[in-house]
């Protein structure tokens, strides 16, 4: 096994989609590599340290991060004269990660008071209604045509889900949830799994309109849910839960359409090392919405 020289990196280095490129940030640096020589393609100076970094889905645009001064910086690998700095002003960043299209930005503000699309090509921006959290709970369907955000309102979890052609809201939905802690989009853009927070076993399943497909609860006292992965089909869910106990069951909707739920003895996290590997429950048989 061959070993390259090590450098230095203030954060997780990334690669670029197309393999071609990695990306290191290196305090207020950000270190741009090829990967078959690790020789320096680009060098680009930020204005303050580096706290995220991102390559767009073109892999042409990386963007950086500054959440200590409150704004980021795009850089394109192609062209290095062209720049991009966005401020967001007095509301700050806490968040910052490519559309799937590459060339429009979601911003996330201190506190989650408001959430910011801005577009590269017209440099315009959409304001949308803050998400819950940062980082989590907002997710792009595989087709990209939607994003779903989590958010909460007087007490109460609430499903957005917009459309990425025009950021214009599609449906917002009230959620039977306690503290939605998270959600994840079926491979084939149709459903979403949300999931409570870790104090209380609840999965919700929803339609990609919105709508409330089904609800499943292992039980009502112990942990909750720590993080679910739909199979390749859509058909079959596996959950993974604190408390590493083994509950198979199935989500059966209103129009008699049904998910198969694996719960797993430990978390999905644990999967593919060691002993844990296939230590899980026989699921339900069922149809696949």
């Amino acid at each position: 096994m061959d070993f390259s020289e090590s450098y230095r990196a203030s954060l997780l280095p990334a690669y670029s989609p197309d393999g071609r490129y990695i990306a290191a940030a290196v305090e207020y640096r950000l270190v741009i590599r090829e990967v078959d020589s690790l020789k320096v393609v680009q060098i680009y100076s930020c204005l303050d340290k580096i706290s995220r970094i991102e390559w767009s889905a073109s892999g042409k645009y990386i963007v950086c991060g500054l959440y200590a001064r409150g704004i980021v910086q795009v850089w394109s690998v192609d062209d290095p004269e062209w720049t991009c700095k966005i401020d967001e002003g007095p509301a700050g960043i806490k968040y910052v990660t490519w559309a799937p299209d590459g060339l429009s930005m979601l911003l996330i503000a201190d506190f989650c008071v408001r959430m910011t699309v801005w577009s590269l090509v017209d440099r315009k921006c959409t304001y949308l209604p803050g998400p819950k959290h940062i980082g989590r709970g907002l997710a792009f369907s595989p087709k990209a045509d939607q994003l779903a955000v989590l958010e909460r309102k007087d007490c109460k979890d609430r499903l957005a889900i917009y459309s990425t052609s025009n950021w214009e809201l599609q449906s917002r939905t009230q959620l039977a949830s306690m503290d939605a802690a998270d959600l994840s989009w079926s491979p084939d853009s149709s459903k979403l799994a949300i999931w409570d927070s870790c104090l209380c076993y609840k999965l919700l399943i929803h339609a990609a309109d919105g709508s409330n497909v089904g609800t499943y609860s292992a039980y009502n006292d112990g942990l909750g849910v720590r993080g679910v992965q739909w199979s390749p089909g859509g058909d079959l869910l596996a959950v993974g839960s604190y408390d590493q106990v083994s509950c198979p069951a199935s989500v059966t909707g209103s129009d008699g359409c049904q998910v198969s739920v694996i719960s797993f003895e430990v978390s999905l996290f644990s999967l593919g090392h060691g002993s844990n590997v296939g230590t899980y429950s026989a699921c339900s048989d069922g149809v696949g919405v």
